[in-house]
């Protein structure tokens, strides 16, 4: 793990770890290249670790040099049409537009509404889904960032490739 409970770090230390992220009021939130999340809160010295929220999902379909790759497929575009977005009074003035993160899909939960949106087979007689549709629906549901990011960065979104700068969200249609 790149950060340990109980020690403290500088704002510099954590942030030259983060493919992005940045402080969320008083508290830092960051996303590593292995996307996971890391919160810290302040401390008399610094900052320290609150919490990982680790098994993250990466959502690329490869990294190579410096370019990063994501494919765009029907499920994608199907998903993005349900997200719901509503706005968010923040203690900033203004408020924010944003993705409804307990039931980003509509009324019900992430995996049941994925499974209602692409019409998914499974089985209604199990205890739950199975350990496979859960971590392909789950990988879908993270893919949904990048997609959000080509659609706001292209004020479109097709089928096929897409390239992007590591580190960066300047997303183009491969040629």
């Amino acid at each position: 793990m790149l950060f340990e409970k109980n020690k403290t770090y500088t704002e510099a230390e954590i942030m030259k770890h983060a493919r992005n992220g940045g402080k969320v009021g008083i508290a830092i939130s960051i996303l590593t290249d292995d996307y996971n999340q890391y919160d810290f809160h302040p401390s008399d010295r610094g900052y320290m670790l609150y919490e990982v929220n680790g098994e993250q999902v990466n959502p690329l379909t490869r990294v190579e040099a410096n370019k990063q790759y994501f494919i765009v497929t029907e499920q994608h575009i199907k998903l993005l049409g349900h997200i719901w977005i509503r706005w968010e009074l923040t203690a900033y003035e203004h408020g924010v537009p944003c993705v409804d993160s307990k039931r980003p899909y509509g009324n019900s939960g992430i995996l049941d509404a994925i499974i209602d949106i692409l019409d998914l087979d499974y089985d209604e007689d199990l205890d739950g889904h199975s350990d496979e549709l859960e971590s392909s629906i789950r990988k879908l549901h993270h893919e949904t960032l990048i997609c959000m990011q080509i659609l706001v960065r292209n004020a479109s979104i097709e089928l096929g490739e897409y390239v992007a700068d590591k580190h960066d969200q300047n997303w183009r249609p491969l040629q």
